[in-house]
């Protein structure tokens, strides 16, 4: 495919730099995530290393889904909150020398629409959000909070039950490597796992604070706790229509017609 059939087919009017939803991720979880999000209204685009092919991609490009060749390799925090995605691009097209450049997509919200072996640069984005909140408490002088999934009492054992444990590698390895460079107050809570409220879809801290604007389409995996083969989308639709939701919730200019 040519640069400029892919630009035809894939780009549908969506500014690099302009959206409200950023994926990680176009296979097919990525693209059902997608493809809610940008049928509730968000302005969407995705990251994905190849040129899409299949059906479900092609439904969420009809919606307005754009999608960026590229891999994800940092996202952007400012305050605690999501301001953007980094992307790197060794594709043919990336007008480089080495053919490779990089790219930046301004967005409020994520989706992790890829396993977790390959969240890498999730670990940094955390820790700049545990530390924004423990930043936070101090000044307000509020002590700091127990891991809401540990707790003993029977709200803790009903919030247990929303949550999904995420697999220790490799984020937790590079936000613990933050945590050490930094040697902030959050240094214990940056040994925590990070786990998914299986209700929201919102990424949380082992202190129990969803990361703002960081959605997981990831369903679990076969041997995991809530492993359904028959409701593989579940997640990722709800994933979708969650990022978009916050968009609007925060903007609702933008629902009116």
């Amino acid at each position: 495919m040519t640069r400029d059939g892919y630009d035809a087919e894939f780009d549908c009017g969506v500014e690099v730099g302009d959206a409200d939803v950023a994926v990680v991720g176009f296979g097919t979880v990525g693209a059902t995530a997608a493809l809610a999000a940008a049928q509730a209204g968000a302005r969407v685009v995705a990251v994905y290393p190849s040129v899409p092919d299949g059906q479900v991609q092609r439904s969420a490009c009809d919606a307005g889904v754009a999608v960026r060749l590229g891999s994800a390799h940092e996202i952007l925090i400012e305050a605690g909150r999501i301001v953007g995605l980094g992307y790197a691009t060794g594709d043919e097209w990336a007008g480089e020398e080495h053919g490779w450049g990089v790219g930046q997509v301004s967005c409020s919200s994520v989706i992790l629409a890829v396993s977790s072996r390959h969240w890498d640069f999730v670990g940094s984005a955390v820790w700049s959000v545990i530390r924004a909140f423990t930043r936070n408490r101090v000044a307000a002088g509020v002590p700091a909070q127990r891991p809401a999934v540990e707790a003993e009492s029977g709200r803790g054992a009903v919030l247990a039950g929303r949550f999904a444990q995420v697999p220790d590698e490799p984020e937790l390895a590079v936000r613990r490597w933050c945590a050490h460079r930094d040697r902030g107050a959050a240094v214990a809570e940056a040994q925590l796992p990070l786990r998914i409220d299986e209700r929201t879809s919102l990424l949380v801290t082992g202190a129990g604070d969803p990361v703002p604007g960081l959605y997981v389409a990831v369903p679990p995996q076969p041997g995991e706790p809530g492993h359904d083969p028959a409701n593989r989308f579940t997640a990722a639709r709800r994933a979708g229509a969650a990022a978009a939701h916050r968009v609007l919730a925060r903007s609702p200019l933008r629902s009116v017609g």
